[in-house]
């Protein structure tokens, strides 16, 4: 039986005990730039889909450049201003292990989803 929420507050949390341990490994900084934006949509068990907006990105490392995509996760894709600049925090020993800083609106709604959640529970229960 799963708790309302409990699953994905589980991998958020192991999500962030392994960007923690890459924030150690990536010491150095380079700005990159938006090459596009890339649409995520996750289902329920009820049906109900939920989008999210990732940023493709690309860096430039010692004459290499590196492509990815991820990071800065939107709930509206309009957040993702395509040719902006981004920060891409990079291993000076291995430059495709990188990070860059989240996006906001993703956390802020998966929180009200998981209050809207318990509201309906303790109003089912009387």
């Amino acid at each position: 039986m799963d708790i309302v929420g409990f699953d994905t507050y589980r991998k958020r949390s192991a999500d962030d005990f392994f960007r923690q341990e890459k924030k150690g490994r990536c010491s150095n900084k380079v700005v990159g730039r938006i090459t596009g934006v890339r649409e995520g949509v996750s289902t329920d068990d009820e049906g109900f889909k939920t989008y999210s907006y990732d940023a493709e990105y690309a860096y430039e490392v010692n004459g290499e450049i590196y492509h990815s995509a991820g990071g800065q996760s939107y709930n509206r894709a309009g957040k993702i201003k395509v040719g902006g600049p981004i920060d891409v925090y990079y291993n000076p020993e291995m430059p495709r292990d990188h990070y860059v800083k989240g996006g906001k609106g993703g956390r802020t709604a998966y929180i009200v989803c998981l209050i809207i959640a318990g509201l309906i529970c303790i109003a089912a229960a009387f």
